[in-house]
């Protein structure tokens, strides 16, 4: 008797267990999902951004505020799918202009 309380009781637990791993499995494939289904709407909307940027008479800073936000909601899902894989996303360089950067500072 207690021996079949004992393997119904692993039983129970390899059920939960294996529940357990589809449950996140499938909430994986959501997050997968989502990212997929922003990533299109995000690279349209930057892609907009460089054509206005690229007529006569627009005016480029709120453009570029705009492209920056789009940018940080790309680096943002970058991180999210990275999550999912447990893993982190590859790290990011960017060059700038420190003489620009500066009189910006200077002028905020």
């Amino acid at each position: 008797m207690i021996a079949s309380l004992t393997v119904t009781g692993w039983v129970a637990a390899l059920a939960a267990a294996a529940a357990g791993r589809l449950l996140l499995a499938r909430r994986m494939e959501l997050v997968a999902r989502a990212c997929h289904e922003l990533r299109g709407p995000l690279t349209a909307a930057r892609l907009a951004l460089q054509l206005a940027a690229g007529r006569p008479g627009v005016p480029h800073v709120p453009l570029e505020a705009v492209d920056l936000e789009l940018g940080r909601a790309g680096r943002a899902l970058d991180d999210l799918s990275a999550a999912r894989r447990g893993t982190r996303p590859a790290a990011r360089s960017q060059t700038f202009e420190v003489g620009a950067l500066l009189a910006e500072v200077a002028e905020a």
